[in-house]
């Protein structure tokens, strides 16, 4: 069964939607110029963008990209006649978002200004599970009547909508956007002459803290309280602690008190990634990575001594290196003791590069240590180095053959 939309004429849908009476295409054509340029943003996918209302609104030196997505392709052909001056930016996509999801590219914001109620929900969801924007600004309808289509000449040009209608609640939205980790930042409402009004509702991305991973061999995902014998056995053992920054646990009680302090208060904060390694097989932690959440973004690991030498810190590193682009983290670095040879070949391995020596009074084992910092960039910039430990230690410098 074809869409409705696909039979509704472009002419016929603005004509209807600039009548004085209605005034919703004047209204989402202002409105838009503010979605445009509210947030730090380079690429936009505009869904159900039809004729290409605001368009005139974008600025080139701000965006780089803007997707143009809409199931008639006659819509979209107009799009492209009207806008010669986005050349270069704007593609134009001609794509079902019910059953062709799959298909829509990444981009920074989502707009879906009176799209959500002829697609619901649930689609709308898998649409930004998909695209994975930061930002996702929407603009839906309320009506004060049973009649969601103003009355005009033109109105039953639209009767077959009634198929695919959906009508959409702010509450509603909101619940279904924090479902997939969105949560509202902004509410504006733009009333329309004949009792109707427009409601904008704009959502961010929230930083998830230490999201499940799954790799080929392993699970990696928060610790819980009945990890306290694994959380034991793996920072007890004096081999494995060796070159870590605490002693190694002596009781389960120490292991209790160390998971609240390590890993439970951490995870109530909004960004983080504290992770237990896991094997799939029976997903018990034999190890754990962390990136803290300081400056640095500081990538530590460990894994019970009866794993080494498998590839696993290497395998479960390249999955959180992954989330870690996902989610804008711009580097990270990673020390080694001088001593633990092992360490650095890890890091290496996961493409990090050495920067410089240091010395440190560790604590609180209160040693002294000769580290070597690596820093992985993740766009490609290598003349960015972290400097804190150079700067805060008295004796630094930098090795010849790392």
């Amino acid at each position: 069964m074809s869409n409705p939309w696909e039979e509704i004429s472009l002419s016929d849908y603005e004509n209807h939607m600039k009548l004085d009476s209605v005034k919703q295409l004047q209204a989402m054509n202002e409105m838009m110029k503010e979605q445009f340029n509210t947030y730090p943003i380079s690429c936009v996918m505009i869904l159900g963008i039809a004729g290409g209302n605001g368009l005139e609104h974008i600025s080139k030196s701000k965006l780089k990209k803007v997707y143009g997505v809409d199931i008639n392709s006659s819509y979209l052909e107009e799009v492209n006649r009207r806008y010669p001056n986005l050349d270069g930016i704007l593609e134009c996509l001609c794509i079902d978002l019910i059953n062709e999801t799959c298909q829509l590219p990444k981009a920074d914001m989502v707009i879906a200004n009176l799209l959500i109620e002829y697609i619901g929900y649930e689609c709308f969801q898998k649409v930004i599970q998909h695209v994975y924007p930061k930002y996702v600004s929407c603009i839906i309808q309320t009506n004060t009547d049973d009649h969601w289509v103003s009355e005009s000449p033109y109105l039953h040009v639209f009767d077959k909508l009634n198929q695919v209608h959906h009508q959409i609640e702010v509450q509603e939205l909101e619940k279904a956007m924090l479902q997939i980790n969105y949560y509202t930042i902004r509410t504006l409402e733009y009333m329309l002459p004949n009792k109707k009004k427009l409601i904008q509702l704009d959502f961010k991305r929230k930083n998830k803290n230490t999201p499940t991973l799954e790799t080929e061999r392993l699970i990696l995902r928060k610790f819980t309280e009945n990890d306290l014998e694994a959380i034991y056995r793996i920072y007890s053992d004096e081999e494995v602690n060796t070159f870590l920054p605490w002693f190694p646990l002596k009781t389960i009680e120490d292991a209790k008190i160390f998971y609240a302090e390590q890993f439970k208060n951490k995870y109530t904060q909004e960004k983080g990634y504290y992770y237990a390694i896991c094997l799939k097989e029976d997903n018990i932690p034999i190890g754990y990575i962390n990136v803290s959440a300081s400056e640095s973004y500081d990538f530590g690991y460990g894994l019970c001594k009866e794993f080494w030498h498998k590839g696993i810190v290497t395998e479960a590193s390249q999955a959180v290196i992954e989330q870690l682009k996902e989610d804008e983290i711009p580097y990270i670095t990673a020390t080694h003791d001088v001593k633990n040879l092992r360490s650095g070949k890890v890091m290496k391995k996961l493409g990090m590069k050495y920067q410089y020596s240091y010395e440190e009074q560790w604590q609180p084992k209160n040693i002294l240590v000769t580290f070597r910092m690596y820093q992985l960039n993740f766009d490609g910039d290598d003349s960015r180095v972290y400097r804190e430990y150079w700067k805060n230690s008295k004796v630094h410098f930098i090795e010849k053959d790392i």
